[in-house]
This record gives structure tokens, sequence and C-alpha cells, in this order.
């Protein structure tokens, strides 16, 4: 029997309900093989309007909010010492959707295991 596999997707806009959407369909899709994990900001800024973390009915996968800091600016902001502590968990995959060069996703790509492969989506 195969076990089931853990992905952990971080990204500043999953505080917007409708943008965990990616998130839900993989945990949707991968709901016999894969375990999903979304992290967003508890509070973002925004570039419209300051966002406190939009809860989802029925959330398909699980939700962990952290702290962001700085978000007003997104090429600086980063994410508090929780993120570190959930990167340290034992993870198959890790999705981040952020810049790598920007702090956030120089911080993930730092606390993040050599032995986890990182996925960043980038637009």
């Amino acid at each position: 029997m195969r076990r089931t596999r853990k992905l952990l997707s971080i990204g500043h806009s999953y505080v917007v309900a409708l943008n965990r959407r990616l998130a839900h369909e993989m945990a949707r899709v991968g709901a016999r093989t894969w375990e999903v994990t979304a992290v967003a900001p508890s509070y973002y800024h925004g570039d419209m309007r300051p966002v406190m973390l939009e809860p989802f009915d029925s959330e398909p996968c699980r939700l962990v909010p952290v702290a962001a800091y700085l978000s007003r600016r997104a090429h600086l902001f980063f994410y508090g010492s929780q993120l570190r502590s959930l990167l340290r968990e034992s993870w198959d995959l890790i999705h981040c959707w952020e810049e790598p060069f920007v702090v956030a996703g120089r911080q993930v790509a730092g606390w993040t295991s050599r032995r986890t492969p990182l996925v960043f989506a980038t637009y």
C-alpha cells in the first residue's frame, strides 16, 4: 500500500479565498494520494485593499495562517517564524507561489531542506 504524499503550498495571494483554488484543486484531484496544506498570511496589505485571511466554507485542504511582515511592499515582505517550523516538517514537495528573487521567496528557499523538492510558480 502506498503512503500518502505531503504537499505544502505557500503564497501571499492565498490570503484571498478564491486564490486558494489551485491548492483546493490539487487537494481534490490528489485526494487519495496527496495531503495538501496551504499556507497564507493571516493579514496582507494587498494592492487594492488590506485583506484579512478570508475563510472558505468546507476548505478542501488544511489551511495554516502565518504572520507576514512589511506586506505593503511585495518585494520586501517576509513571513514569520511559524513558516520556518512548518518547513521543517517532512514534506514530499513544497510549492511556493512567490517570486524567487523577493525576500519571501529567498526565505522559503533558505528554510527548505535540501532533500525536499521546491517548485516556484512565477508570473
